[in-house]
């Protein structure tokens, strides 16, 4: 038997995290290994990571509109910060009270309302691509709609940059071409 190193399933995440540095992905995605915590901020501090802050985010957006955003950002935090600063202290409102200002900037988008109010929109539309040689390559994009125009993909990023976005937007060039070419 001939087997192959690694996964044969793949997100668009692992190919990003490949082209950063191959040697973590090695680790991450091929042997399986942790990397170490790092003492640094986030979760837990009413800052929260990057990451923790797109998934409460991600979360919420998904499941918008099935109940009052206030419960679906609880139960969002909930399952990604468990070490999260309660409600009731002036660093969990201030925590809250950021989340919720990433939230209403993506639902209140004129655009992104028009695509999520489209339709036949779903959100986190999953998908599997048979990439040829046993590869798969799996994802789920964030909204997808056919307007009038034509088929809309829009993936949410919670990034808090200021000034020239291009550098951000190059560094996830990969994750839209593999959901194109999925699609």
């Amino acid at each position: 038997l001939t087997l192959t190193d690694g996964r044969l399933r793949h997100s668009a995440t692992e190919l990003m995290s490949y082209g950063r540095c191959e040697r973590r992905h090695w680790l991450k995605y091929i042997a399986g290994l942790r990397e170490p915590t790092l003492d640094r901020q986030g979760g837990g501090n009413g800052n929260g990571s990057a990451t923790v802050r797109g998934q409460i985010v991600h979360d919420v957006l998904e499941h918008l509109g099935d109940e009052d955003i206030d419960n679906l950002l609880e139960t969002a935090i909930g399952r990604w910060d468990t070490d999260a600063p309660t409600p009731d202290g002036p660093a969990g409102g201030a925590y809250r009270r950021r989340l919720r200002t990433d939230i209403d900037a993506v639902a209140g988008n004129p655009a992104y309302r028009a695509l999520a109010e489209t339709p036949g929109a779903q959100r986190e539309l999953t998908f599997m691509q048979l990439a040829g040689d046993g590869v798969v390559l799996e994802g789920a994009i964030d909204l997808a709609a056919r307007p009038a125009e034509g088929l809309v993909l829009l993936d949410v990023k919670t990034h808090r940059g200021a000034g020239d976005m291009s550098e951000v937007v190059a560094r996830y060039q990969l994750q839209r071409d593999a959901y194109v070419a999925a699609v």
